[in-house]
């Protein structure tokens, strides 16, 4: 909101446009769930993403990953465009490995400030992971947005993976109090919103779904590969093995408020992002 006002750099107007595209589909006007009436602002985004003179499709930046990012998943979930939708979240993929993001050994991590470097790292877990609740963009409204980034999008697609967690060396750390711990508002749930006077655990719910990501891309490259149907049964069971103890590893280390397999209802308040991970 701050770069918005003073025009800095992590906004620019393809984002607010896009932002707009996918705010739609939250209006509640739009009370037949048609993209329709959306389509006055992702038309200007996509005259901006292809003119020439913005050079947004010729030069990688965290802004145009953003908006593509989240283009995609409007695209994908909203309107059924199922096709573009996987070319965008592949141009934003590739601008993330071209500006280094996906590794903290690169020069991306190695200036700039504590922000700086929290962007980086939650573009590259929102691209990766199969999180439906964690958008890294400049608006509250945009960490309420649904995505079905690169994992979702190959289980569901039946497609590769593009961005590997043996590519990648970011940690799925994020520092925000406040995200954590604000109160809960249930605007993208229910038609009569209310805050309610718990917190979010936005940011513990996000890592613990960003480390399931990388389970899902074993299960997706155990199973679903094309290669995998060559596979003998005992291999497939080792693989099966190797997975479940992944799983179990992951239980093991959920903070106690989201280890939803023995919830204490009386101790804990079950929010609806986190029962996205069972």
């Amino acid at each position: 909101m701050r770069d918005m006002a003073c025009r800095g750099r992590y906004f620019n107007d393809l984002l607010l446009n896009v932002i707009m595209f996918v705010a739609a589909k939250y209006a509640a006007e739009l009370s037949n769930g048609s993209c329709v009436s959306a389509m006055t602002f992702r038309s200007t985004a996509e005259e901006m993403l292809y003119r020439a003179d913005t050079h947004l499709l010729t030069k990688s930046s965290v802004t145009t990953i953003q908006a593509l990012l989240l283009m995609a998943d409007t695209l994908f979930a909203w309107c059924d465009e199922r096709s573009l939708s996987w070319q965008y979240l592949g141009i934003a993929i590739n601008m993330i490995i071209d500006l280094g993001i996906h590794t903290i050994n690169s020069a991306f991590y190695q200036r700039g400030s504590a922000e700086h470097l929290e962007i980086g790292r939650r573009v590259v877990w929102a691209a990766y992971s199969t999180s439906r609740d964690f958008v890294p963009a400049i608006s509250d409204m945009l960490t309420r947005t649904a995505l079905d980034m690169d994992k979702v999008q190959s289980i569901y697609q039946g497609r590769p993976v593009r961005l590997r967690a043996a590519d990648c060396s970011v940690p799925a750390l994020f520092f925000d109090d406040y995200e954590e711990l604000e109160s809960f508002n249930s605007l993208t749930y229910s038609t009569t919103p209310q805050q309610l006077d718990i917190p979010t655990r936005s940011i513990s719910t996000t890592s613990g779904l960003c480390r399931l990501s990388v389970i899902a891309e074993s299960v997706i490259a155990t199973l679903y590969t094309e290669s995998s149907r060559e596979k003998d049964a005992q291999d497939l069971m080792e693989a099966h093995n190797l997975i479940a103890l992944d799983l179990e590893k992951w239980c093991k280390y959920l903070p106690e408020h989201l280890d939803l397999r023995w919830h204490d209802m009386n101790k804990f308040d079950i929010l609806p992002h986190s029962l996205s991970m069972l």
